[in-house]
C-alpha cells in the first residue's frame, strides 16, 4: 500500500510539474493512438479548478495567518497539491492516450488508471448511456473519463479483467464506458481486427469439417 501511495505521489509530480515545465511532446495520433483529452472538458475543468484553488488557497493563507501560522501553511500544501494535481490529471491525460496493440487495447484515463484488455474478450459494443453526477456507476463497470464529459460506447466483455486503481486496489470489471476524439476510427479498428478474428476462426472450423469429412470418406 506505502509502495503504491508513493508510485502514486512520483506520478503526481511528474505529470504534474516536469511534464508541464518540460513541455514534452505528446504522442501522435494515428491509427493505434486515440486521443480523448481534446474534446474533453478537461482543459477547462483544470483551468477553473486551478483558478479557484489559488484564489481560495491565497484568501485561506491569509485569514489564517492571522490566527495560527501553522495552520495557514499547511493549508497552503494542501492547495498547492490539489492544484499540482489538476494540471498532473490533464498532463497526464495528454500523455497516455488509448492504444491498440496487436490483440490488446489500453484504455487510460491520465495517471489515476489504467485497463489493459484484450480485444477478443470483447463480446459486444454498445453505444453508452449518458452519466450525471446523480448516476449510480455500477460497481463492475469502469467509467474512464470526466463525469461532465458524454460517453461514447460501451464495452461488454466475455470474462471479467482485473482493473488497479490509484492507491493499487483491484476490483473486478465486466464493461467500460469510454470516449475519445475519434471514437469512430477507434472503434472501426476494435471491430476490423474482431472480424479478422470471426474470418480466422471460420476458416479453421471449415478445415475441421474438411479433415472430418475426409476421415469418414476414408472408412
Amino acid at each position: 500500500m506505502l509502495k503504491q501511495i508513493g508510485l502514486m505521489y512520483m506520478r503526481l509530480w511528474y505529470y504534474g510539474v516536469v511534464v508541464w515545465l518540460k513541455k514534452h511532446p505528446a504522442p501522435a495520433r494515428d491509427e493505434n493512438v486515440y486521443t480523448y483529452h481534446q474534446t474533453s472538458q478537461m482543459k477547462v475543468i483544470t483551468i477553473v479548478f486551478s483558478m479557484l484553488t489559488i484564489l481560495e488557497g491565497g484568501l485561506l493563507h491569509f485569514l489564517l495567518h492571522f490566527w495560527n501560522e501553522t495552520i495557514a501553511w499547511i493549508t497552503t500544501i494542501i492547495h498547492v497539491h490539489a492544484l499540482v494535481y489538476f494540471m498532473a490529471l490533464f498532463q497526464s491525460a495528454k500523455h497516455k492516450p488509448h492504444v491498440i496493440e496487436g490483440n490488446k487495447v489500453n484504455i487510460q484515463f491520465g495517471f489515476q488508471s489504467n485497463l489493459e484488455l484484450d480485444i477478443r474478450n470483447i463480446s459486444d459494443i454498445v453505444a453508452a448511456q449518458p452519466i450525471s453526477f446523480e448516476t449510480k456507476i455500477p460497481k463492475h463497470t469502469y467509467v474512464s473519463l470526466m463525469q461532465w464529459d458524454d460517453p461514447d460506447y460501451e464495452f461488454i466483455l466475455k470474462q471479467p479483467v482485473p482493473l488497479k486503481k490509484i492507491f493499487g486496489k483491484t476490483r473486478s470489471i465486466t464493461s467500460v464506458v469510454l470516449r475519445a476524439d475519434d471514437m469512430e476510427g477507434m472503434i472501426a479498428r476494435i471491430k476490423d481486427f474482431l472480424y479478422y478474428i470471426d474470418e480466422q476462426l471460420l476458416k479453421e472450423d471449415e478445415k475441421v469439417r474438411k479433415h472430418e469429412h475426409k476421415e469418414v470418406s476414408s472408412r
